[in-house]
């Protein structure tokens, strides 16, 4: 596109339609003539706010545009990633140094606006402006504004940490009741027994050459009945085995 227009439109009271007062056009540049059709119709919105200023200022208006890429993202303030993130930062910042007087936050964008791009982004391992112009950038740091960047970047690491925490919970959570509904498939009851039942213990451990000794030992007596389904054992025999034990019966 070699160019941009707008026309500034007035409502007459007479038959309540709307009428041309004013025109702008211009050519686009060379850098402008490779942007996007969205990008264009920003910049033709912005140009022409620019010239009809001293006609709308302090009066409603209302922008007509048939670009549909511009049109249906109006309704989508956070549709990019990357700016959202920055928003995050500028805005609680620029809250804080605009608290005498909120309706000025303008004034205090550009000292903010310099600040951010001489601080260090890990990302990108430098400044922005270093990365822009290749050399660092000579100003005079204001300590207040650096410290509410900071103090504002240190409260979002916070609270993506405590989010990447409760994720973490949640997910723990999840994959214990699924391997308890798992487990819970093939367990069983297990048997009751009450004093002086006469129960025999399986062997768990077999050692050399045992390969056909029996698999149990016992009786054993039990003695007294514990929580969790468990017992105290004594032998009634003469046996190789423990003399007292503790049975947890199987599940």
């Amino acid at each position: 596109m070699d160019g941009l227009a707008a026309v500034l439109l007035q409502r007459s009271s007479d038959d309540n339609s709307l009428h041309p007062i004013y025109y702008m056009s211009r050519k686009t540049s060379e850098t402008e003539r490779k942007y996007t059709s969205y990008e264009l119709e920003v910049l033709a919105i912005i140009e022409a706010l620019k010239k009809f200023k001293v006609y709308i200022l302090g009066m409603p208006f209302k922008i007509i545009t048939d670009c549909n890429a511009f049109t249906k993202t109006m309704s989508l303030p956070r549709a990019n990633g990357q700016v959202e993130r920055i928003n995050r930062t500028i805005i609680p910042v620029l809250s804080k140094m605009s608290e005498d007087d909120p309706t000025k936050w303008f004034k205090h964008v550009p000292s903010l606006q310099e600040v951010l791009n001489s601080t260090f982004q890990r990302s990108i391992n430098t400044t922005p402006f270093e990365l822009l112009f290749g050399t660092q950038i000579n100003n005079k740091t204001d300590l207040r504004i650096q410290q509410l960047i900071d103090e504002q970047l240190q409260l979002e690491f916070n609270e993506n940490r405590e989010l990447l925490r409760k994720a973490a919970k949640t997910q723990i959570i999840k994959v214990q009741n699924e391997n308890k509904k798992s487990y819970n498939l093939r367990r069983k009851s297990p048997y009751l027994y009450s004093v002086k039942d006469l129960v025999a213990i399986k062997k768990t451990q077999q050692g050399p050459g045992q390969k056909f000794c029996n698999k149990f030992i016992g009786p054993y007596k039990i003695t007294q009945v514990k929580p969790n389904d468990t017992y105290n054992v004594e032998k009634c025999r003469n046996f190789d085995g423990p003399t007292k034990k503790i049975l947890v019966p199987n599940t």
